[in-house]
C-alpha cells in the first residue's frame, strides 16, 4: 500500500513543537535450560560414555556468549500548523536499537511532512504526504535451514559447557566444525542491510455540487536495497567456508497507485442515498541482483565485502519484473428512517500475473443492517441494537512478481566461474500458464452490535463462514522442465468458519477515577474439502532429517496438518515406541482454534494504566530445534542437551525419527503490554502546553507449557514454495523490553 495516512497539523493554530524521546532495555524473554558442567559430565558418564575425555576444565555459559541487554532509544520532533485555509505538519524521528543478541542492531531514520490547502471557498482541497526512510540492520548468522552443525543459536545450545571461549594463545577455540563456538561465529562473520525508502502521496478534492464531488489520489513507494555478507577464512579451521564467502544482492522497487472515485450523497425525505464509482491502476516494478564469491586471499570481512572481484567461484545473476493491476469498482448505499441499511459493491480487477484466459476478476457484495434500537419497542435500556448481514467475493492475487506465475519467459546464460560473458542461445525459462487465475474466498457472516446504558456495555457478535477457492500454490515441476517450479490453483475448498466476539464496558466513570474494559475472543475452525490429493510441507532440517515432512494439505484435514508417527515413550532398552510404523494424522493443527485479548485502562486524576494480554489456545507446535538437537544420541556425541533429557530412559543409540514427541501444545496467555502514564500539570509553565512521562513493559511474562522460548513462532520451513506453519526452529529469540518515556508539546 503506498497511499500514505499520518497526523496533520489540523487544530494547531498558530503553530506547536511537539518532541518525544524513549529509552528500553531488552533482555532475552527466556533461555534453555541447558546442563551445566558438572550435570554434563555425569549425564556424559550415565549413558557409558567417558566423560574424562570431553573435561577440557572450563565452565562457559555458551548462551551468555552471545546474549547481550539490548538498549534502544527513540527521538521524534515535529511541528505543525494550521489556519482556515489549511494544516501542515513536519516530522523528523530517529531510532536505534542494539539487539539482545551480540552484534545484532537496527537503525532507522525517517522524514516526513504533509500537508492540507483550500481553496474556492473550500471546494477544492489539496493533500500531500512525503515520507523517506533509512534502515540500516545489521544482522547475525540465524537462518531458517541450518544443517546437523546448526547456526548461532544451535551452536550455543550444544557446545560443551567445560571447553573454554579462547584458547591460551589468545585465539577463539574452534574444536571443529560440528562442534562451532558461537563467538567465533559472530566474530568471523558480517551480514549488513540498507534500505532507502521514499513514498509519496498527492490528492485533490473537489466539491462540484452540494450533491457530488469528485476525487484523485496518486501514491508513489520507491525503495532500494542492498545486503551484503561475508564469512572468513578464519571461521572454522577446517576452511568448510571455501576459504572465505561473500555475497552481495540488490533490490530495486518502485510501485505506483493512482486512484480516481466520483461520490453522490443525496437525502430524500428519511433517506440518505450515497453512491461511488471509482477507477484505479497500480504498477509493480522490480529488479535485483545478485553476486556470491568466495575462496578469498585475505580474511579481513570489510575487504571481503567491497571487493569479491578478488575472490575466486564468483557466480552472479540479475533480473527485472512489471506486473500491473486495474480496477474498476462501484458502491451503493441506502439507509432509510436511520435504522434500515443497505450497502452494495462490485468491483472489477486485472491483474498481469495471471494467464491470458483469467486476467480479471469480478468480485460483488452485499451488507443489510437494521437498527432495532431505533424501534419503539425496544427498552430505553437498550441504547443500541443492530442485525447485520453480509455476503461478498473477495480476491487475492498476492504471489511474486512473475516468477513461475504465467507469462512464458526467455533468458541466456551469465556469468561463468571465470567472470567471462557466456552470451550463449536462448532458451526457455518458464513456460506460459494461460489459466491461472485469481484466488477468491466467499464469505457469508451475521452479526449483532449491541450496548446497554448509554452505551456504557456494548459489545459485538459476528458468525462467518468462510470458503476458498482456487488458492494459489507453488508447485514442483516434473523434470525434465525450463522451470523448477509452477504457480497453480489448487483444486479445493479450504473452510474457515467460526465466531468473533467482543465486549467493552465502562466499570467506572468518577470524576478522579474510571476503569474501562475491553476484550475479545474468536473462535475458528479451519478444513480442507474436495481434494484429491495431498501435499507435503513443513521440511525439516538437521542430521538425519533431510527430505523429512511433517505437514500436509489433505482432504478432511485442516491445513498444514501434522502427519506424525504417534511416540508413545521408550522401552526397556530406551528405543523409541510408536503407536504404528507409519505416520498417520494425528489430528493436530497449527492454527490456533481460539484467540483471545484483554485490555484495561485505569485513569487516576492525571495518571493513568492501561494493560493489555493476549493468548491462543486449540493448537500445537512442531519443534525442529528439539527434533535436532534435544536427544541422548547428541548427549553421547559430546553435545549438551537440555536438563529434561537427562534420565528420560532415552538410550544413546536411539534415534530421534520426528514423531509426536516433538509436538507440543502452543497455547499461551501473555502480558503483552503495561503502560503506566502520568501527565504533568503545566498551566504554571510557561511555553509549555503538554508534558508526559510513561513507563511501559512489553512481553512481562508468557504463560505455556511450551518448551521453547516462546509459542508465538513460525519458521519458514516451506517444502518446494508450499507455506508452513507452526514450526520452530531456532529463531531469533523474542525479547522482554522496559521503556521510559518522555513527551511535550510547546
Amino acid at each position: 500500500m503506498v497511499i500514505i495516512t499520518t497526523k496533520s497539523g489540523k487544530g494547531m493554530a498558530g503553530g506547536g513543537i511537539e518532541y518525544s524521546t524513549s529509552m528500553g532495555v531488552s533482555t532475552v524473554s527466556k533461555r534453555y535450560d541447558v546442563l551445566e558442567p558438572e550435570e554434563y559430565l555425569n549425564a556424559i558418564d550415565d549413558l557409558g560414555g567417558n566423560s574424562a575425555s570431553l573435561d577440557a576444565g572450563y565452565d562457559t555459559d555458551w548462551q551468555d556468549q552471545i546474549y547481550r541487554t539490548g538498549i534502544s532509544q527513540t527521538h521524534n520532533l515535529s511541528y505543525s500548523s494550521s489556519s482556515a485555509k489549511g494544516d501542515y505538519r513536519a516530522s523528523m524521528s530517529y531510532f536505534k536499537q542494539n539487539g539482545i543478541i551480540e552484534e545484532s542492531s537496527l537503525e532507522r531514520f525517517t522524514a516526513r511532512i504533509n500537508g492540507n490547502r483550500n481553496y474556492f471557498d473550500d471546494k477544492l482541497k489539496f493533500s500531500t504526504q512525503l515520507t523517506v526512510s533509512n534502515v540500516k540492520d545489521q544482522g547475525v548468522p540465524i537462518g531458517n535451514t541450518p544443517n546437523h552443525y546448526g547456526d548461532l543459536i544451535a551452536s550455543a545450545l550444544y557446545m560443551n559447557p567445560t571447553e573454554p571461549v579462547y584458547l591460551e594463545d589468545g585465539s577463539l577455540n574452534q574444536p571443529s566444525y560440528d562442534r562451532l563456538n558461537p563467538l567465533a561465529m559472530l566474530e568471523y562473520s558480517a551480514n549488513n542491510t540498507s534500505t532507502l525508502r521514499a513514498l509519496l502521496s498527492l490528492s485533490a478534492e473537489y466539491q462540484i455540487t452540494k450533491d457530488l464531488s469528485i476525487k484523485t489520489i496518486y501514491g508513489y513507494d520507491m525503495s532500494k536495497s542492498d545486503r551484503t555478507y561475508a564469512y572468513s577464512p578464519l571461521l572454522y579451521a577446517n576452511g568448510i567456508w571455501e576459504n572465505g564467502r561473500a555475497g552481495l544482492t540488490t533490490i530495486s522497487m518502485d510501485n505506483g497507485l493512482w486512484e480516481n472515485f466520483i461520490n453522490y450523497k443525496k437525502t430524500f425525505d428519511q433517506v440518505v442515498f450515497t453512491g461511488l464509482l471509482g477507477y484505479s491502476y497500480q504498477f509493480f516494478n522490480t529488479k535485483g541482483s545478485n553476486m556470491n564469491a568466495g575462496k578469498f586471499r585475505f580474511d579481513d570481512l570489510d575487504l571481503m565485502m567491497n571487493n569479491m572481484a578478488s575472490g575466486e567461484s564468483i557466480v552472479g545473476n540479475t533480473w527485472k519484473s512489471k506486473d500491473e493491476l486495474q480496477s474498476y469498482f462501484a458502491r451503493l448505499n441506502f439507509v432509510a428512517k436511520d435504522k434500515w441499511l443497505v450497502t452494495a459493491t462490485v468491483r472489477a480487477d486485472g491483474s498481469t500475473r495471471f494467464g491470458t484466459n483469467n486476467k480479471y476478476g469480478y468480485f460483488p457484495s452485499m451488507a443489510l443492517g437494521y437498527r432495532l434500537s431505533e424501534e419503539d419497542f425496544i427498552p430505553e435500556s437498550i441504547s443500541n441494537l443492530k442485525i447485520r448481514l453480509g455476503w461478498g467475493i473477495t480476491g487475492n492475487q498476492e504471489i511474486p512478481h512473475n516468477l513461475y506465475s504465467q507469462r512464458q519467459r526467455y533468458g541466456t546464460s551469465g556469468i561463468t566461474n571465470s567472470g567471462d560473458i557466456n552470451i550463449g542461445t536462448l532458451y526457455n525459462v518458464t513456460f506460459a500458464n494461460p489459466d491461472l487465475q485469481w484466488e477468491t474466498t466467499k464469505q457469508f457472516n451475521g452479526g449483532i452490535d449491541f450496548g446497554f446504558n448509554d452505551n456504557k456495555i456494548r459489545g459485538t457478535v459476528d458468525f462467518y463462514h468462510k470458503t476458498t477457492t482456487d488458492l494459489l500454490i507453488q508447485q514442483r515441476s516434473a523434470q525434465p522442465a525450463p522451470q523448477s517450479y509452477f504457480w497453480t490453483n489448487l483444486d479445493a475448498n479450504i473452510i474457515n468458519a467460526g465466531v468473533d466476539f467482543s465486549l467493552s464496558a465502562d466499570l467506572i466513570s468518577g470524576r478522579d477515577f474510571s476503569w474501562e474494559f475491553t476484550s475479545n475472543l474468536s473462535y475458528n475452525k479451519n478444513e480442507v474439502k474436495d481434494f484429491a490429493t495431498t501435499i507435503e510441507t513443513g521440511r525439516l532440517d538437521g542430521q538425519g532429517l533431510t527430505g523429512v515432512f511433517v505437514q500436509r494439505i489433505a482432504n478432511k484435514q485442516p491445513m498444514y496438518a501434522y502427519f506424525l508417527r504417534i511416540f508413545e515413550g521408550f522401552d526397556s532398552n530406551g528405543l523409541a515406541v510408536y503407536k504404528e510404523d507409519k505416520p498417520v494424522y494425528t489430528g493436530d493443527s497449527p492454527i490456533p482454534k481460539v484467540s483471545m485479548g484483554l485490555t484495561n485502562t485505569f485513569r487516576y486524576k492525571n495518571f493513568d494504566c492501561n494493560v493489555y494480554l493476549n493468548g491462543q489456545f486449540g493448537h500445537k507446535i512442531y519443534s525442529n530445534t528439539a527434533n535436532a538437537f534435544f536427544y541422548a544420541g547428541n548427549l553421547a556425541i559430546g553435545r549438551n542437551v537440555p536438563s529434561y533429557i537427562v534420565g528420560n530412559g532415552e538410550a544413546a543409540v536411539n534415534t530421534a525419527d520426528p514423531s509426536t514427541r516433538f509436538l507440543e501444545d502452543g497455547s499461551f496467555v501473555r502480558l503483552q503490554d503495561v503502560t503506566l502514564g502520568y501527565n504533568i500539570p503545566v498551566s504554571k509553565i510557561k511555553n509549555i502546553s503538554k508534558l508526559r512521562l510513561s513507563l511501559t513493559g512489553q512481553n512481562l511474562f508468557v504463560i505455556t507449557d511450551y518448551s521453547g522460548q516462546d509459542p508465538e513462532v513460525n519458521v519458514n520451513k516451506a517444502n518446494n514454495g508450499v507455506p508452513s506453519l507452526g514450526i520452530d526452529y531456532t529463531t531469533y529469540p523474542r525479547s522482554r523490553t522496559i521503556l521510559m518515556g518522555l513527551s511535550v508539546q510547546f
